[in-house]
């Protein structure tokens, strides 16, 4: 018998509980490096991302990192309202502010990504989720914000970031669910 999503978003609630603090700080030291070397946020020219919660993997190291190198432009998601999200420049952790409604910290600068504005130039966007498989099916938290972005971005590479316990065989999928391209688990 198949899990739900919900059974499965519980599920790993209670697998990234278990973690330890060293392993989730170690976790995420190596996803950084990770990140640094992947070929395909080298080539990328704008990288959307996300800062993370509590319960995600921490990738702050290589947003930092890659803010002051000033050489790529860095977006992260801000809730704009119910259901939804834009991506504004990064502009360092000193110029972020904390939402209210998720607590999640968000860019404060005016400049927003639109698709149309991408044009030629080479987008990478990493991507959050609570479950992923290795063929790149991704389960979110159930708000559907990722999907409605990946079809906007259409044609953008994404790489699903997260722990080892979050990997499964196989995940339910609905016909809204958009497939990323990859995914480092660690």
């Amino acid at each position: 018998m198949h899990k739900s999503k919900s059974d499965i978003r519980k599920e790993v609630r209670v697998r990234k509980q278990a973690l330890s603090p060293l392993s989730i700080s170690a976790a995420s030291r190596e996803m950084c490096g990770r990140l640094e070397v992947s070929p395909l946020l080298r080539d990328a020219q704008i990288i959307v991302a996300f800062w993370p919660m509590k319960d995600e993997i921490d990738i702050r190291g290589y947003l930092i990192k890659e803010e002051a190198l000033g050489e790529k432009k860095i977006y992260l998601p801000v809730i704009t309202g119910d259901g939804v999200m834009e991506f504004r420049l990064f502009e360092g952790e000193e110029n972020m502010a904390q939402e209210p409604q998720f607590g999640i910290w968000e860019p404060t600068s005016k400049e927003v990504l639109l698709p149309d504005e991408v044009g030629d130039k080479k987008l990478t966007i990493i991507v959050p989720g609570v479950a992923f498989t290795e063929k790149g099916v991704r389960l979110g938290r159930g708000r559907g914000f990722y999907d409605r972005i990946l079809c906007a971005f259409e044609g953008a590479t994404t790489i699903g970031v997260c722990y080892n316990c979050q990997m499964y065989d196989e995940l339910p999928t609905d016909p809204h669910d958009k497939p990323i391209d990859v995914v480092y688990s660690i």
